[in-house]
């Protein structure tokens, strides 16, 4: 305890602290690919262009449709023009959609990611058109940018991991965040 390494901890109090939170071990699967912590100056500028993209494809800004009106005019829409609606439940209108490679293990399969406004994520076999699972959406999960085509989401059983073929991870990080903000304000005012 007297070790300078320990300056600084009040070892009275340490087992009512909070313990730092740990990300998940997970490998580069290529030699290229870069280790999942620190960053270097090439990540940087990759952020930097994330950013650029952010500003250029325009807000993400999720908003909930207040009138009944304005959904169904959305949904209708959607009906038209979207082939993935009709895997969606009655009145889900999707927030963002586009093709991943799900890695899990050392193999990856080509899905269809779409994130809906209930929130709900879901995956789709895009050759066979089918639905092939759904990424359990809690309060505990959180995404996780790595770079910019890769992306984790971790649940509290398991972390998924996703390579976005736009090379726009960040999108997907962002916009998963902000509907998990927002989950959150709704369960706080049903609370009150």
């Amino acid at each position: 305890k007297k070790h300078p390494f320990f300056e600084g901890i009040d070892w009275d109090t340490l087992h009512k602290s909070k313990p730092p939170q740990l990300d998940a071990y997970l490998p580069p699967i290529s030699p290229d690919d870069k280790p999942l912590h620190g960053h270097d100056n090439d990540e940087m500028e990759e952020l930097g262009m994330a950013a650029e993209y952010l500003q250029r494809a325009g807000s993400l800004d999720i908003k909930k449709v207040r009138r009944a009106d304005e959904k169904a005019a959305l949904l209708a829409k959607q009906a038209k023009e979207s082939p993935w609606h009709s895997f969606l439940n009655a009145g889900e209108l999707i927030i963002k959609t586009g093709l991943v490679d799900k890695r899990k293990g050392m193999f990856a399969k080509r899905r269809q990611l779409i994130l809906t406004d209930t929130p709900r994520i879901l995956y789709i076999d895009p050759e066979t058109n089918t639905v092939k699972g759904e990424i359990p959406w809690s309060q505990e999960m959180f995404p996780q940018y790595k770079n910019m085509k890769t992306f984790f989401i971790h649940t509290p059983n398991r972390t998924y991991y996703l390579e976005d073929l736009e090379r726009a991870s960040i999108t997907w990080v962002d916009t998963i965040q902000q509907l998990l903000r927002i989950s959150k304000a709704d369960v706080a005012s049903t609370n009150v």
